[in-house]
């Protein structure tokens, strides 16, 4: 099923627009990213990607990535890993490891666990 996920979205989506009942929808995508927070210790990280505006979140610290180079954690997450606004995280994608800068600290989201971020794709 999952290599035919963009599909299935894609056929999600084109029902939604056409559904009367339907105001406002938007698809994430979550995907699994390993990361190396500055102790050496390695974490999967749950990114969420897609358009938040749509669903906005609450930041107790900070605002939304607007860069490709920022990330924003969870509060809780943040609290976990000891990192604040400012600080980097390293995060391999797609086989590159890349150094993001901590820009927000997520209150509450839309269907937060409390473990998901935002990420700006």
């Amino acid at each position: 099923m999952s290599e035919h996920i963009e599909e299935t979205t894609d056929q999600l989506a084109m029902r939604l627009e056409e559904d009367p009942d339907v105001t406002d929808y938007v698809a994430l995508k979550t995907v699994s990213y390993p990361a190396c927070p500055a102790d050496g210790s390695q974490v999967n990280l749950l990114v969420e990607i897609g358009d938040h505006s749509v669903f906005p979140v609450s930041y107790a610290k900070g605002s939304y990535p607007k860069e490709q180079d920022e990330i924003a954690l969870s509060s809780l997450l943040a609290q976990e890993l000891g990192v604040k606004i400012g600080d980097s995280l390293a995060v391999d994608i797609d086989g590159s490891r890349q150094l993001l800068t901590i820009c927000g600290l997520v209150l509450k989201s839309f269907g937060a666990d409390g473990f998901r971020f935002v990420f700006c794709p």
